[in-house]
């Protein structure tokens, strides 16, 4: 029953040590709940007599008994071979090496990948940061590795809008050739570096146009999708006092708002009526800060 594509072969200490504690000799140390599970599976699978109702009964010297009331079963484990001889229980046969009154039937080689309970393991980092338009190459972050399997493939839940800020998170999952899966999450946040120079870019834009001065600042911030008006001050509710501005940033005044574009200067709107210039940010209305927008 042995399986191809076995990779990274482990000797059987190493093997061991995966199920059990380390023991000696002739002492017992059960196998893993899950283990057992896909034991009893796979010799249901292999032997043709009734092993309806086969439990897990113990381990000793490296050797797993398993039983019902009609048959025991040894599987011993040899390097990355193992060995299964399924006995019928019977008073007038002899005894096994373990002291059970049986005669064995039949023996079966096994593979490790037989019993493999051992989950893929997935290497890639836990959270990446990009630019907007600048996805990330998964075929060359994700490193999949198997105990037994060569031939790995991963899947992702989950969907990341390139095109648009935020924080996203997926989860890659990967499965082996006996069922075992490992998934893992990862985040993913979209940043646009070209945020801030969006915002002061379209106020440069409307230089000219006739408008308020909250009418402005509201058509440059739609710029980077940010939908609100409101009256002068209410603007400061979008972002963070600053004193280190940078263009896009939103000049508060007492009864005025404008937008920062770097050198000292500012785009206005309702200049002298409704025109919209560039000009200082020094003007007539009393300055009170920058607001560096959230986003």
């Amino acid at each position: 029953m042995n399986k191809k594509g076995l990779i990274m072969p482990i000797a059987l200490s190493q093997f061991l040590f995966l199920f059990t504690c380390p023991i000696h000799a002739n002492e017992t140390a059960p196998i893993t709940s899950k283990r057992q599970e896909t034991m009893i599976s796979v010799l249901k699978q292999t032997f043709n007599q009734d092993l309806s109702n086969l439990t897990y009964s113990t381990t000793k010297n490296d050797v797993h008994i398993f039983e019902n009331d009609l048959y025991t079963i040894e599987v011993s484990e040899e390097d990355v071979n193992c060995h299964a001889t399924i006995y019928e229980k019977s008073l007038n046969s002899h005894l096994n090496n373990l002291g059970f009154p049986s005669y064995s039937i039949e023996t079966i080689d096994f593979n490790e990948k037989d019993f493999d309970t051992i989950s893929p393991v997935i290497e890639v980092k836990d959270s990446f940061e990009v630019n907007v338009d600048e996805p990330v190459n998964f075929d060359e972050e994700i490193q999949l590795s198997d105990n037994c399997d060569s031939d790995l493939e991963y899947t992702i839940e989950g969907d990341i809008d390139y095109s648009k800020e935020g924080l996203y998170s997926i989860v890659i999952s990967c499965s082996d050739q006996s069922g075992n899966e490992t998934k893992k999450t990862v985040d993913v946040k979209v940043s646009d570096s070209n945020f801030y120079q969006k915002i002061a870019d379209a106020a440069l834009a409307q230089i000219g146009v006739n408008q308020d001065c909250t009418m402005l600042v509201t058509n440059a911030l739609k710029a980077v999708g940010i939908n609100f008006h409101g009256a002068p001050y209410e603007y400061a509710s979008l972002g963070e006092w600053t004193d280190t501005p940078v263009p896009g940033d939103i000049c508060i005044y007492s009864g005025h708002v404008a937008l920062y574009v770097g050198n000292g200067q500012a785009v206005h709107g309702g200049w002298n009526g409704y025109t919209t210039i560039l000009y200082s940010v020094s003007c007539s209305n009393p300055f009170i800060g920058y607001i560096h927008v959230n986003h």
